[in-house]
């Protein structure tokens, strides 16, 4: 299956066992999880849930989930107090200086 992307003026190429589908259908769909997949690798990068604290899937859960709303504190604060830095940034600031 060969799609064009008019905004980058190239052509993409997906391979698919769907072939009921319409042919942008599969290619919105890997568009879409790869969104999904730049989020969770800038979790990865800057919250750095590197280690978990507990072994259970419950205990991963509940950290990767605690991870996911800092990020999304971070962002309602950056966004309502109009701060000129970025995620990364504020997330290193708050590492460094916890309780100030």
């Amino acid at each position: 299956m060969k799609v064009f992307d008019e905004s980058r003026r190239k052509s993409l190429f997906l391979l698919t066992n769907q072939f009921a589908l319409p042919v942008a259908t599969p290619a919105e769909l890997y568009k879409k999880r790869w969104q999904v997949e730049l989020f969770f690798k800038w979790i990865k990068q800057h919250l750095r849930p590197d280690t978990f604290l507990g072994q259970s899937p419950n205990a991963v859960q509940c950290q990767l989930w605690a991870a996911i709303c800092s990020y999304l504190l971070l962002a309602i604060l950056k966004k309502k107090l109009k701060l000129p830095h970025s995620l990364y940034e504020m997330t290193q600031l708050i590492s460094l200086r916890p309780f100030e």
